[in-house]
């Protein structure tokens, strides 16, 4: 037994405490359960189901509408946005011009011009 072992073994409580405890703890809960159990419920605290207003249905139809012919940008892949897709992604990847040298800025524009609706 080391040194630490000793010194909390000395200076922790007597275990026949802790059963102590643990006995009187169960005793009250099994003197405290039967009245538990015959608690009376409130019944006009019973739940009852949420239905939206008749102004909440009519705005959950609009908005859905909206969002199914309005969300999206009706944008055609053309030359130009996947260009533009290019340069936002190497923006992303090297944003501070750190790891491309200008030669591969020049390798990698070569192929931008050629990617179309790929």
């Amino acid at each position: 037994m080391t040194i630490a072992e000793r010194f909390v073994a000395k200076h922790t409580p007597a275990k026949p405490t802790r059963t102590r405890l643990c006995k009187a703890l169960t005793m009250a809960l099994l003197v405290a359960v039967p009245w538990g159990l015959q608690a009376k419920v409130d019944e006009s605290l019973t739940y009852e189901p949420v239905a939206p207003t008749i102004d909440q249905a009519r705005a959950n139809i609009l908005i859905a509408r909206q969002l199914q012919f309005t969300h999206f940008r009706n944008l055609g892949i053309s030359d130009e946005l996947s260009g533009d897709v290019f340069d936002a992604y190497l923006e992303y990847l090297d944003g501070q011009r750190i790891y491309l040298t200008q030669q591969d800025l020049d390798k990698i524009n070569r192929v931008k011009s050629q990617l179309g609706a790929a």
